[in-house]
């Protein structure tokens, strides 16, 4: 069972727009106004992913993302692996390409020795 999705519109991006958002681990997607997703992403502090890529204040150009967000959903867990989980799920669904990726790192090997051979 998937946790519960809560849904941001970005608007004018004050720092107000954001105090609603919990400063919780948890799973983030923003989407464009198309509903097209942006980004997915894992991340310690929701509060904090939000306020560094949708305000003006955001560090480096490569992290400001306000001019193509129109909304964003996030997803709060209770540890960092439900999130990576979590994360699996959404990715699967909206990103494809990101979730083979992703999927890729988290490949499970086995190897067993016969100390008797």
């Amino acid at each position: 069972m998937r946790p519960p999705v809560r849904r941001y519109d970005v608007g004018e991006g004050r720092v107000d727009d954001f105090l609603g958002v919990p400063a919780r681990r948890g799973v983030v997607t923003l989407y464009d106004p198309e509903h097209r997703p942006v980004i997915v992403a894992v991340t310690g502090d929701l509060r904090a992913f939000a306020r560094r890529r949708l305000l003006d204040d955001a560090v480096g150009p490569a992290a400001d993302l306000r001019a193509i967000t129109a909304s964003f959903d996030i997803t709060t867990t209770g540890s960092m692996l439900e999130a990576e989980l979590v994360f699996l799920g959404v990715a699967r669904s909206t990103m494809p390409g990101v979730y083979r990726a992703a999927a890729d790192r988290w490949q499970a090997w086995c190897l067993r020795l016969d100390a008797d051979a």
